[in-house]
């Protein structure tokens, strides 16, 4: 399902954002990219729901366009294998922006994770 023009604003707004945000950091992407990837392959555009992220990632950091793009800040936790909320954790570029579009009926239809470093 194709975004709305409102939905793009957003997301554009929010990755330009955070492109400034981690272009102030001289520190290099983590190696944990691929953890977080891997960490993450239990998401399935058109099957997975709201509510199943609720149960495995808990709330999301911020929401947006009437709750159908929902952002999470993660980080992986090599001690325990797992990805973490980074809610107020710093330094930035050890942290990673989920960005996930919802269709009307709550089931993803589109995620990016941005990392330290990517480009949007």
């Amino acid at each position: 399902m194709p975004l709305t023009k409102k939905q793009l604003n957003i997301l554009c707004a929010y990755l330009l954002t955070s492109t400034v945000l981690l272009s102030c950091s001289s520190v290099n992407p983590s190696e944990d990219y691929d953890s977080i990837t891997a960490s993450l392959s239990f998401l399935a555009v058109g099957e997975t729901t709201k509510v199943h992220l609720l149960q495995r990632l808990g709330q999301p950091s911020s929401t947006y366009e009437n709750d159908e793009v929902w952002i999470y800040r993660i980080q992986y936790d090599q001690t325990t294998d797992k990805i973490k909320p980074a809610y107020g954790q710093f330094p930035i570029w050890n942290s990673y922006q989920l960005v996930l579009l919802f269709d009307p009926s709550g089931f993803l239809s589109e995620y990016n994770l941005i990392g330290a470093g990517d480009d949007p």
